[in-house]
């Protein structure tokens, strides 16, 4: 109750109870945040955290709510949501909040001549959130076009470069070091527009045709890095030969939706949670899937996908309230 006072008299009318968190996520799945407030500016934001950390009070960032599977139970703690949104061109440059939805973001810049953003378009959530997992697509990643990140660590503001941003396939350093993203300066390449906004459109396209449209989180698992699997045993596993086999990775991931598919998965459910039939590595919901039937379905799959391949699938999703 003491807290609950505190942070009325920090946040004021800001300051909401009792927030679904199923309506804050792309999953549409999630039970009630305790308290919930909106940060309009990085200036709000480092308020709300270090109101916080003075309590002593469980936060969590939230940004588009993508690639986040929250509990049946919901959060017993603050939600801070990321709500900052400017976004400014300079030459090459563009400064973005990490609020700023980043799929806007690529149609902004392809509309302004600028290049390199193109075939992440369809990427949910928000510039921060892309940042943080290093999202990608057709062998693209965000981390590529970063320049600088502007971030609060340790309640002090530091500016990193991309080498510091130490980004990997789907990781980055902030997944490790706990610093919150406030924003970043991406560089991009001028080209012709027409070009680029024909790539959007194109990306577009093809992930409306390929993913689904119902409710999800994204894609659930990393795809398998090549370095130490028992090749042999994928190959005999998923009946493949070895020419198959070097086709299926000429990106130097073996696609975990291939994996899923093979072994039988598509279409499979478990409650309202249900393997996609357009794409394997989605788990969509179908309408009332709750969290518990998500992390059912997503044990059964890594623990066939174990049994029978000698892989441990990772997965690229947060959990929240577990």
């Amino acid at each position: 109750m003491a807290k609950k006072i505190v942070l009325k008299e920090k946040f004021g009318d800001k300051l909401l109870e009792n927030v679904m968190l199923s309506e804050q996520t792309t999953f549409k799945i999630g039970g009630p945040a305790k308290f919930f407030v909106t940060a309009e500016s990085n200036d709000e934001l480092i308020k709300f955290i270090k109101t916080a950390k003075d309590l002593e009070l469980d936060y969590f960032i939230l940004g588009g709510g993508s690639n986040l599977l929250v509990s049946d139970q919901g959060y017993n703690g603050l939600i801070i949501k990321v709500g900052s949104k400017k976004m400014e061109i300079k030459a090459d440059n563009v400064i973005v909040d990490a609020g700023y939805n980043f799929c806007r973001l690529v149609n902004e810049t392809a509309r302004s001549g600028l290049g390199g953003l193109e075939k992440l378009v369809g990427i949910y959530g928000t510039v921060g959130g892309a940042i943080f997992g290093n999202s990608g697509a057709f062998g693209k990643s965000v981390g590529s076009a970063v320049s600088e990140v502007e971030c609060l660590i340790n309640g002090k503001i530091e500016r990193l470069k991309a080498a510091d941003c130490r980004f990997s396939y789907r990781d980055s350093v902030f997944k490790k070091n706990g610093a919150i993203i406030l924003s970043a300066v991406l560089k991009l390449k001028p080209g012709a527009k027409e070009e680029m906004q024909k790539i959007v459109y194109d990306t577009t396209m093809i992930r409306c045709k390929n993913l689904p449209a119902e409710p999800s989180a994204g894609c659930i698992f990393k795809n398998v890095l090549l370095a130490g699997i028992d090749k042999e045993k994928v190959l005999k596993g998923l009946d493949l030969s070895r020419g198959e086999f070097e086709e299926l990775t000429k990106f130097g991931k073996l696609p975990v939706g291939y994996v899923i598919d093979a072994l039988g998965f598509k279409g499979k459910n478990i409650g309202g949670a249900q393997v996609s039939e357009k794409h394997c590595n989605f788990i969509i919901n179908t309408g009332k899937a709750t969290s518990s039937d998500v992390i059912m379905l997503v044990s059964i799959i890594k623990e066939k996908v174990r049994n029978k391949l000698g892989l441990q699938l990772e997965e690229e999703i947060q959990k929240l309230g577990f």
